[in-house]
């Protein structure tokens, strides 16, 4: 769910992004600093009173909607809600009226917050149906939605502002485009409370949630504001734009990966815990947390680095040069908010303690307020920048802390050092280009920037391998994770191949991408969206191999011995043409279910080299196989063979008449054993395939002990009354296994005696 969301956010948030910027560059050189200042301030009013009264319900919407579509419960979950919604919706009016009347207000500033009151309850319905979308992963609908209403709003401001209305401007056009968006959406919603009723219990459980989540909001807003109303207060208006411009120009650039984010990855962590429990939340945690800061730490080492150009570009001659100071700043503080905002203070979300987002969230906003105080009278415009970034690392420090408590997520220390690290020297590189100005200085060293980031972090150990040896494993509803561990303990030049042969289980493929993201040995997975069978795929795996050497591992099988891909290695630099390393159930678990498949694998599959050297192509299997890459590549596997059985066999008969086979003891364990019932049916599978292996190779075939009998058993009448009744022995749990063994073999050569 969380890469279907980052794909499907995707163009809100080039939208988003695009108005953000063109916002900065317009309204900065439309509005005077005293107007920027007055947008500023209503702006954060306007901000504070929606989350205030309103956005306990929206994130009550949020958190509750899959959980009454589990109940069964979505139109009482819709009729509570939006009876909570009105009761306190009727609030706004009143705080807006009395702010309006009684504050000491200039009149650009009062006009603003006017137009800023109008906007709180429309733009509150429509995050509503925003939130609703977003729970039931309707991706396009919940996308288009906030695409029109960021437009469309930024279009509408843009024009006020050309007529002359001033600060007031950008939130007449939130206001307006908010009420078509209600008149569009709304009528849709309200039907998912048909035939519900007001559950006053739900209502207590919503509004305990909720009511949190808004506090702690507030006091995120009082963070990000508090600096804005005391500049005003301690200085001037004026001085509030070009303090809004530079942190604008900071925010919004990394608000745009981190919102993006953020829309997928809160639905797919309560997804993954409502689904999983711990474990799975834990390891979709990991994943996002590796990807967010991969993504926004040099994001915001960039921002940094460019900052005076950017603004040169970007911010009205008036304000230009006082924003580019601003940024670098806000570019450390905008970090440290996103990642406690859209990770870290997820803990308690998912954990339901959202009280203790209010204990999180006062630290820092209380620390902001108190430095704010004591630093912007001494240090003016600087003093509340460095109020800022403190403040937010005391909120990142605070969150880890007490999301522990909660419900621990887990921190990626390692991608957090590479991406740390990576970033640093892209800074040291950066720093060392000249500074023509502009557009050139941007470009230059955004350019310079991300090539250097990307070489040292995105530039992963695949693309820098130079493999000898290509481990290529197909897997089809297993999980080789085990298996995955076990090969990343060597030092040999190798490199691992995955693919997931249209297994279509989300969750596996996503703990397969996790695991091979993990593993210092380079990696790839490789996802196919049907299946292609077991020769077909392997021919596909081996597409993907780079190596001079291909060893085919089943993905249920485990090494052996801890220098099992040394010796492999150093097989292949004998440039042996083939060699099957044989297998064992030494560390397959005894289950009362497999004693049959055990019995008769040890008797027959599990086999020392000399044994099976004595008819080589007989005991080849791709469970263990190593071929060089010339050889597969003029002898694949025959894509005519379908399920399961035979083609590794027939492979070896072909390659036999050009190559020798080597045996060796290179042992893997095979764990996948299978209970009785699995093995017929699997032997019912392959006889066509045996068929098909007869046809072309009967000279071979017809040495083999199980084509001798099949053609003993071909001469006995009445087949249709024996052979169901080998079955029968063969699966009765309550024989001994010797026997069940026997009818077994039997019941396989009495399946292939129509081939022969």
């Amino acid at each position: 769910m969380f890469w279907r969301g980052v794909l499907g956010y995707l163009p809100v948030n080039i939208v988003q992004g695009v108005v953000g910027l063109l916002t900065i560059v317009l309204f900065t050189r439309l509005l005077d600093p005293a107007q920027y200042g007055v947008y500023a301030l209503a702006f954060s009013v306007f901000s504070l009173v929606q989350t205030s009264l309103l956005t306990w319900t929206e994130a009550a919407m949020a958190r509750f909607l899959a959980t009454r579509a589990e109940d069964g419960r979505i139109a009482d979950h819709f009729a509570t809600l939006y009876r909570l919604w009105l009761g306190a919706a009727l609030v706004v009016p009143v705080v807006g009226g009395a702010v309006l009347t009684f504050a000491p207000l200039n009149a650009p500033l009062r006009i603003a917050l006017a137009a800023g009151f109008a906007a709180v309850l429309v733009n509150s319905l429509v995050k509503l149906a925003q939130e609703r979308r977003r729970a039931a992963g309707e991706v396009s609908s919940a996308a288009l939605l906030s695409m029109v209403q960021t437009a469309g709003g930024f279009a509408l401001g843009l024009g006020f502002a050309l007529g002359g209305l001033g600060g007031a401007a950008p939130l007449l056009g939130i206001g307006i485009v908010s009420v078509a968006c209600v008149a569009a959406v709304l009528p849709r919603e309200l039907k998912f409370m048909t035939g519900g009723r007001f559950d006053r219990a739900m209502a207590h459980a919503y509004f305990s949630y909720g009511t949190p989540v808004a506090l702690s909001l507030i006091l995120a807003l009082v963070l990000a504001s508090t600096d804005r109303l005391l500049l005003a207060t301690f200085l001037d208006e004026a001085t509030v734009g070009v303090y809004h411009a530079g942190y604008s120009l900071g925010s919004r650039t990394l608000d745009v990966v981190f919102i993006w984010l953020g829309m997928a990855g809160g639905p797919a962590l309560i997804q993954a815990l409502e689904r999983g429990g711990q474990p799975v939340l834990e390891d979709a945690a990991r994943e996002q947390a590796g990807v967010i800061v991969l993504l926004t730490l040099p994001a915001a080492v960039g921002l940094a680095l460019v900052a005076r150009p950017l603004a040169d570009l970007m911010v009205g001659e008036a304000m230009r040069a006082q924003a580019s100071h601003v940024t670098p700043w806000i570019a450390a503080s905008g970090w440290l908010s996103g990642v406690t905002t859209y990770y870290l203070l997820q803990a308690f979300t998912l954990a339901r303690r959202t009280s203790l987002l209010i204990v999180s969230m006062s630290a820092p906003a209380l620390a902001n307020l108190a430095l704010n105080l004591v630093l912007i009278p001494r240090l003016g415009l600087d003093g509340a920048l460095i109020a800022t970034t403190v403040s937010y690392g005391l909120g990142a420090v605070a969150a880890w802390a007490l999301g522990r408590r909660a419900c621990p997520l887990p921190i990626p220390w390692a991608v957090l050092a590479k991406a740390a690290g990576a970033s640093l020297a892209m800074a040291a590189c950066v720093a060392m280009l000249p500074a023509p100005g502009g557009l050139l200085e941007l470009v230059l060293k955004a350019g310079v920037g991300a090539a250097v980031y990307g070489a040292l972090v995105l530039g992963t150990a695949w693309a820098a391998a130079q493999p000898r040896l290509s481990v290529l494993i197909p897997t089809f509803r297993d999980d080789p994770s085990a298996l995955l561990k076990a090969l990343d303990q060597t030092t040999a030049a190798v490199e691992v191949v995955v693919l997931d042969d249209g297994g279509g289980d989300d969750a596996l493929a996503e703990r397969i991408s996790r695991c091979i993201e993990k593993m210092r040995t380079p990696a790839r997975f490789v996802r196919l969206s049907r299946n292609e069978g077991r020769a077909k795929g392997r021919n596909r795996l081996a597409s993907h191999a780079r190596g001079g050497h291909f060893l085919f591992l089943d993905s249920d099988m485990l090494p052996d011995t801890a220098d099992f891909l040394d010796r492999w290695s150093a097989v292949a630099d004998t440039g042996a043409a083939v060699a099957f390393g044989g297998f064992t159930l030494d560390q397959t678990p005894l289950r009362p279910e497999h004693a049959l498949h055990r019995a008769m694998a040890l008797k027959s599959d599990c086999t020392p080299a000399p044994e099976r050297a004595k008819a080589p192509e007989k005991h080849v299997f791709t469970s263990n196989l190593l071929v060089r890459r010339d050889v597969f590549e003029t002898v694949g596997f025959d894509e005519g063979f379908s399920g399961w059985g035979w083609e590794d066999v027939e492979w070896a008969m072909r390659v036999a008449r050009q190559h020798p086979i080597l045996h060796i003891d290179n042992t893997a364990t095979h764990l996948g054993l299978d209970p009785a019932p699995v093995m017929a049916a699997k032997y019912e599978q392959s006889a066509a395939n045996f068929a098909r292996v007869v046809a072309s190779h009967r000279e071979v075939v017809s040495a083999y002990p199980s084509y001798k009998v099949a053609k003993l058993l071909k001469a006995v009448p009445l087949s249709s009354v024996w052979r169901p009744l080998l079955k029968q022995v063969a699966l009765a749990e309550a024989a001994p296994v010797s026997l069940r063994a026997l009818a077994m073999r039997l019941y396989r050569a009495a399946l292939y005696s129509e081939a022969v």
